[in-house]
C-alpha cells in the first residue's frame, strides 16, 4: 500500500518572493497598459467587447425565479453600457496620468501587506525553488507518478513508499493540476475557518472538497487499483496533542 500524510498550514512568504512579484509587475506596467488600450481603444470597443458580453452572461446568470428579474437584467444591461468612457479614463489615470498601478503595486508590496495572503496557498502547495514542495503537491504527486516526491519527504510527514501512477499516463498532466486546485481551495478555507475556531465550517469545506475529489478520483483510476484515496483530514500528525489540518494519498 503507497500511503502519505503532511501536514497543510500556512507559511511565511520569503522577502525575495515578495520582492519578485513587485518587480514583475512593475517592469510589466507599460506592457499592460498598451495590451489593454489594444483591445478596448475607445468606447465602441468596450460596447462590443465588454458590454455587450457582459450583458449577455448576467442575463443568463439571473434566475428567472428572481424577484423582477427583468429588471436586474435591464438595469445591468444599461450601466455597464454607460461605462465606456468612465473605463477609458480610468485606465489612462492608473497607467498615464497618476500611475495609480504602480501606486498600489507598492501599497500592496510594502504598505499593506497584502502579498502576506499568499501564505495560506504558499502552505499547501510551496514554491519548489524557494520552500520546496507543499503537502498538497506532495500527496498529488505520490499518486501520479513523480518519482521525484519520495527524495523530499520531511519531518512529521508519513511517506510508505512506492510512488504509483494510480491513473492513465495520458491524463496525468491534466490531472494533476485539477487535483492540486481543488485541494489548494479546500485548503485555504478550511484554515481560514480553523483560524477563525469555526469548526462546523471546517469540517463542511473539508467534506464537500473530498466528495468532489473522490468522484474525479474514482472514475479515472486505474482499474488494478481497487482503492485510491486523497482528501484533507484533522489528524495530530506531529504528536503535540492538537490536530492539524493534513492531507492524505493512499493507494492499493
Amino acid at each position: 500500500m503507497t500511503l502519505y500524510k503532511g501536514i497543510v498550514e500556512p507559511r511565511t512568504v520569503p522577502v525575495q518572493v515578495k520582492d519578485k512579484w513587485y518587480e514583475k509587475l512593475i517592469e510589466l506596467e507599460s506592457v499592460i497598459y498598451s495590451r489593454i488600450m489594444t483591445k478596448i481603444p475607445n468606447e465602441q470597443a468596450f460596447i462590443s467587447k465588454l458590454a455587450d458580453p457582459s450583458a449577455t452572461a448576467w442575463s443568463a446568470f439571473v434566475s428567472p425565479y428572481w424577484q423582477d428579474a427583468d429588471l436586474i437584467r435591464l438595469k445591468q444591461n444599461v450601466k455597464i453600457h454607460m461605462a465606456g468612457p468612465k473605463y477609458i479614463n480610468k485606465i489612462k489615470k492608473a497607467y498615464v496620468e497618476d500611475k495609480r498601478f504602480a501606486k498600489g503595486v507598492y501599497d500592496a508590496r510594502f504598505v499593506l501587506n497584502s502579498l502576506d495572503m499568499f501564505r495560506y496557498t504558499l502552505g499547501g502547495v510551496g514554491i519548489r525553488y524557494e520552500t520546496g514542495w507543499g503537502a498538497l503537491y506532495k500527496a498529488v504527486g505520490v499518486l501520479t507518478g513523480d518519482t521525484r516526491v519520495a527524495f523530499y519527504i520531511g519531518a512529521n510527514e508519513v511517506f510508505q513508499p512506492p510512488v504509483v501512477n494510480a491513473f492513465d499516463e495520458s491524463i496525468v498532466r491534466f490531472l494533476r493540476p485539477a487535483l492540486i486546485a481543488e485541494l489548494t481551495q479546500g485548503a485555504v478555507l478550511a484554515t481560514y475557518a480553523i483560524e477563525k475556531n469555526m469548526t462546523n465550517l471546517r469540517d463542511l469545506v473539508i467534506n464537500t472538497v473530498n466528495a468532489k475529489i473522490a468522484k474525479i478520483v474514482n472514475a479515472l483510476k486505474k482499474p488494478e487499483f481497487t482503492t485510491v484515496e486523497l482528501k484533507l483530514a484533522m489528524e495530530d500528525l506531529d504528536n503535540d496533542g492538537v490536530e492539524e489540518l493534513v492531507v492524505i494519498a493512499r493507494a492499493e
